[in-house]
């Protein structure tokens, strides 16, 4: 399990503490209509079940142990909110830099995880080989400062 802050367009100006599993597995229809399957630790577990969340019409509010309305709260409690928020925007907006950059090379489909421990890549199985291997890799480390050791790249 994690612990952590979350926040959502759904519900402005507030966020929440939310404990979700460090590990989820996801199973869906791709956009043709194939079955895929999804796995995701730390973040990107949570950002899967506050997302599945919403399909079953729960807000991260619901579950959340502690709610901060960011109107009310101290400089201090914004200023760490915001900087964790940051961090957030950031990482997905590398993630879906690399995915574009990733599909743009040629992939039909692809899904990008930053972590601490490195950047994780997941594309069709069919399409995994050797030569986009290098592919994938070298995508990577052009747009995020990780060595090639800490990238792993997963057929689903």
């Amino acid at each position: 399990e994690q612990d952590g802050d979350e926040g959502c367009l759904s519900v402005p100006d507030k966020v929440g503490e939310v404990v979700r599993p460090e590990y989820v597995k996801i199973k869906g229809t791709g956009r043709e209509g194939q079955p895929v399957e999804y796995e995701g630790e730390g973040l990107l577990a949570r950002a899967f079940c506050h997302e599945y969340d919403h399909l079953d019409g729960i807000l991260y509010t619901d579950k959340a142990k502690d709610v901060l309305d960011l109107d009310s709260s101290t400089e201090e409690e914004k200023s760490e909110a915001q900087k964790s928020a940051a961090q957030i925007i950031k990482y997905f907006s590398l993630q879906e830099s690399i995915e574009s950059i990733i599909k743009a090379k040629g992939f039909s489909d692809c899904l990008c995880y930053i972590s601490d421990e490195g950047v994780s890549v997941i594309v069709p199985e069919s399409e995994l080989n050797d030569n986009s291997v290098l592919v994938i890799d070298d995508a990577v480390v052009s747009h995020y400062d990780v060595a090639y050791e800490n990238i792993s790249i997963v057929g689903a």
